[in-house]
């Protein structure tokens, strides 16, 4: 039996600020709240990330997810992904980060296929031939089930 599908932002909005007592500046934008994943499909999960804009954003940028592993698991890792030892889902988020309005919460939710194993989860803002933006948010050692 798969975890309840969230059917709307708001139900995901409430799970989120539930675990909320405090934030993680990320960058003079934005800052970093939670985040809440469900298993929707055999290797398949969708994760949720809360955050709170604290100024605009002049230019988009791109959201690294990324996901380590042990190395006994690195076997389990798409064979493109092994060299570097991690996998990654970065995406651009919707809406694009100039759309984030300085005050409010935004929740992004990215979809991922991924074995059950135990992941070392992060992720930050980036653009290609820019580099990072902020700091990077570390979410920890996670067990995807």
């Amino acid at each position: 039996m798969y975890p309840k599908v969230y059917t709307d932002i708001n139900s995901a909005y409430e799970t989120l600020l539930s675990n909320y007592s405090s934030e993680y500046p990320v960058s003079k934008e934005v800052s970093f709240i939670d985040y809440h994943y469900e298993k929707i499909d055999d290797g398949k999960y969708k994760f949720y990330f809360l955050f709170r804009v604290k100024n605009r954003f002049r230019k988009d940028w791109t959201i690294y997810f990324h996901a380590r592993v042990r190395d006994e698991d690195v076997t389990l890792l798409p064979q493109k992904r092994q060299k570097h030892r991690f996998d990654n889902w970065g995406f651009n988020p919707d809406p694009p980060t100039s759309a984030w309005a300085r005050n409010q919460y935004i929740i992004v939710k990215r979809e991922i296929s991924a074995s059950p194993i135990v992941y070392n989860l992060s992720l930050g803002f980036y653009r290609p031939r820019k580099g990072r933006h902020g700091e990077e948010i570390k979410l920890g050692w996670v067990k995807l089930q």
